[in-house]
């Protein structure tokens, strides 16, 4: 039973508090969040940059090498 003001609701089940809520299933938190608040945040953003940057050095040396074993330049 739910009681707002003057109004009452009657349902099957459990009610919608949040401990009814809480216990309703699975906690899934820990599959989700793995730690605090920052946790592993930005560890591999620097590196993915590096490698973002040789990898677009890298090309444009490969292809400056086969454009001159072509001929074209």
């Amino acid at each position: 039973m739910h009681l707002i003001g003057d109004l009452v609701f009657i349902s099957p089940g459990s009610g919608y508090n949040a401990e009814d809520i809480a216990e309703a299933g699975e906690d899934m938190t820990h599959s989700f969040i793995k730690g605090p608040p920052g946790f592993k945040a930005g560890r591999f953003v620097f590196s993915a940059k590096i490698f973002s940057w040789i990898t677009e050095v890298l090309a444009a040396v490969v292809g400056a090498r086969i454009a001159k074993w072509l001929g074209w330049v």
